[in-house]
């Protein structure tokens, strides 16, 4: 650990009470392996040994094994392995702690206020000649293939202007995290069909946030901030990036 990753690491401690609380035990449980292992006797540090080589041991041939038998550890005999079993547990604590702890801002802000547009495909009937291709779409859509309603809205959008289809295949790229293609899409939206310049916004400013393109997002968001439908969402996003 360098000097500066030692200095974040302490300051984290300092405004964290959750990780300085798993450190303080981790300190402690250290502390007591270290007492306890000056106070072995030869024939106990034997028996660790033995017990780390039969568990080496099991490691190595567990695809020989089909149906293992349960060894139970008498723990109150050897507190030993009690206090190694709690030390694994502690740290594989702190990994899941710093593994959350390094996902970036915008992927968890992205995650946490994505939800893909609701289609009105619920609404739609069937005509005279069976299901079309745009029923097809919302339903792909609506039942989660994004893939499948991807293709099917791409046909609907190049043979005439529909601004809900539109709508839907961005968000179905969002879906599929094809984030280049959905800004394009709610991009040149903007030009084209202002009646949903808000939800268009939105996902637009959503897209920006997810390619962490940080200064469009805000924007993007800050315009849309005193709006009845995304407003109160807008503003609690530029909260949370500020």
């Amino acid at each position: 650990m360098t000097g500066k990753e030692k200095e974040e690491f302490e300051n984290r401690l300092k405004q964290d009470q959750s990780l300085n609380a798993m450190m303080t035990d981790m300190n402690l449980l250290v502390e007591g392996i270290k007492m306890s292992a000056a106070q072995t006797s030869k024939e106990e540090k034997s028996d660790r040994l033995k017990f780390f080589a039969e568990i080496n041991d099991i490691e190595k041939h567990s695809f020989e094994i089909t149906t293992p038998a349960a060894t139970i550890v008498p723990m109150y005999r050897e507190p030993w392995v009690l206090s190694a079993a709690a030390g694994i547990i502690l740290l594989v604590s702190l990994t899941a702690y710093f593994m959350r702890e390094q996902t970036p801002l915008n992927e968890k802000l992205y995650t946490a206020y994505f939800e893909p547009f609701d289609s009105p495909g619920s609404g739609l009937t069937r005509g005279n000649n069976g299901v079309t291709i745009k029923t097809e779409a919302y339903e792909a859509y609506d039942n989660g293939n994004y893939k499948g309603a991807a293709q099917l809205f791409e046909q609907i959008v190049k043979e005439k202007e529909d601004a809900i289809a539109q709508l839907c295949l961005g968000n179905s790229y969002l879906e599929l995290n094809d984030f280049t293609k959905a800004e394009k899409i709610f991009t040149d939206m903007l030009v084209k069909h202002s009646e949903l310049i808000t939800q268009v916004k939105w996902y637009l400013a959503l897209t920006y946030l997810k390619e962490n393109k940080m200064e469009h997002a805000k924007a993007t968001l800050w315009e849309i901030s005193k709006s009845s439908t995304y407003g109160e969402k807008a503003r609690k996003l530029l909260k949370a990036l500020n």
